[in-house]
C-alpha cells in the first residue's frame, strides 16, 4: 500500500503480518507447484526415496560409528591394551603375594591377587584407550546407564534368552565336531579352582567375574575395536570381527566356539542400543549367575570340576567370558 506524501513522493506503507503471510503463502504455493509441474514423476519418486532413506539413517542398526581416530590409533590402542591384560596378570599375584607376607597358593591371597589382577587390567585399559583417543573413547561408545529412556536395559533384557539359546546351540555343533573333547581347563574350570565359600573370597570373585570383566572387556572389545572396525567394515562384520578377538583373548580353546556367538550377540545388542551399557549388563549378568550356580553347588558339597567335565554336550552352562 502506498500514499503520496507532500512533495508528490510516494510513501510505502508496512505490511501487516497478516498480508505478509499470506504473500510467502502464495510465493510458496508457487514454487511447490511448478516445481511438481516441471519434475517428471520418477524424479519426484527418486527425491521421495532418499527423504525417507535420510530419515530412518539414524534408526539403522547397522549404521557405522563417527569415530574421529584412525588405524595408527587402533594399533597403538590395542597395543597397549596387550601390555596392560599381560602385565596386570603377571605383576598382580607378586604384588599381593609380597604384600601379604604369604605364598600365592593361600586361598584368600589367591583371591585377592585375581581381583587385583582384574583391577589393574581395567585402569589400564581406560587409562590407555583414553590417551591415545585422547580423551575422546567415551564420548563415542556412549556408556550412559542412567539414559533408561534409551530403551538400552530392554534391549538388553530381550537379548539374554537370544544369547542363551545361541550358546546353547553353539556348545551342541562344536561337541558334534569334537571340540569340547580338545585338551585344557576351559575358563570355568579356571575359576572353579579357587572358589571359596568364605564371604570375602566370594564377593572378590563375584566382583572380579561380574563388574570388572566385563567392564574391562565390553570397553575394549566393542567400546574400542567394534565401533574402529565400522569405519572400514560394514558394521556386521565388525561385529563379527570384535567377537572373534573376543573368543581368541580368553585363551580357551575348548571355549572359543561358544564365547564367539556370545560376543556375537554383545555386539549386536551393543550395535541395537547404541549405548554400552546394554552388552555390559549381559555380561554382567552371565557371568555372575554362572559364578553363582557355580557357588551353590561348591555350598552343597558338590564337586565343581567333576560336574564340569561330566556335562559333555551341555557344557555351555558353564561358560564365563
Amino acid at each position: 500500500m502506498t500514499t503520496r506524501a507532500a512533495g508528490g513522493s510516494r510513501k510505502t506503507q508496512p505490511k501487516s503480518k497478516a498480508a505478509d503471510q499470506r504473500a510467502r503463502t502464495i510465493q510458496d504455493g508457487s514454487k511447490t507447484f511448478f516445481s511438481s509441474f516441471n519434475a517428471p514423476e520418477w524424479l519426484q519418486k527418486k527425491e521421495k526415496r532418499e527423504e525417507d532413506e535420510f530419515e530412518t539413517k539414524e534408526d539403522r542398526w547397522d549404521r557405522s560409528w563417527d569415530v574421529p581416530w584412525g588405524g595408527p590409533t587402533l594399533a597403538l590402542g590395542s597395543l597397549l591394551w596387550l601390555v596392560a591384560y599381560v602385565s596386570s596378570a603377571a605383576l598382580a599375584p607378586l604384588l599381593v603375594a609380597a604384600t601379604r607376607g604369604q605364598d600365592i597358593s593361600q586361598e584368600e591371597t589367591l583371591t585377592l591377587a585375581i581381583l587385583t589382577s582384574q583391577l589393574g587390567q581395567a585402569a589400564g585399559t581406560v587409562g590407555a584407550l583414553s590417551l591415545v583417543t585422547r580423551g575422546e573413547l567415551f564420548k563415542v561408545l556412549n556408556f550412559a546407564p542412567w539414559k533408561l529412556e534409551d530403551g538400552w536395559l530392554k534391549t538388553a533384557l530381550s537379548a539374554i534368552p537370544i544369547a542363551i539359546i545361541s550358546v546353547a546351540i553353539t556348545a551342541v555343533s562344536a561337541s558334534a565336531f569334537g571340540v569340547d573333547r580338545i585338551s585344557g581347563g576351559g575358563s570355568t574350570e579356571v575359576v572353579a579352582e579357587t572358589l571359596s565359600t568364605t564371604p570375602a573370597s566370594a564377593t572378590a570373585l563375584l566382583l572380579t567375574c561380574s563388574v570388572f570383566a566385563p567392564w574391562t572387556e565390553e570397553i575394549f572389545f566393542r567400546g574400542f575395536l567394534q565401533t574402529t572396525l565400522s569405519k572400514w567394515m560394514p558394521v556386521p562384520w565388525a561385529i563379527v570381527s570384535s567377537a572373534t578377538l573376543f573368543s581368541a583373548a580368553h585363551l580357551t580353546p575348548r571355549d572359543a566356539p561358544q564365547l564367539f556367538a556370545l560376543g556375537v550377540v554383545l555386539g549386536l545388542t551393543y550395535a541395537k542400543s547404541r549405548n554400552l551399557a546394554a552388552p555390559m549388563a549381559i555380561h554382567g549378568i552371565w557371568n555372575g549367575s554362572v559364578f553363582s550356580a557355580l557357588m551353590i553347588l561348591v555350598a552343597s558339597g558338590v564337586d565343581v570340576n567333576e560336574f564340569l567335565s561330566g556335562q559333555g554336550s551341555v557344557s555351555w552352562i558353564g561358560h564365563l567370558p
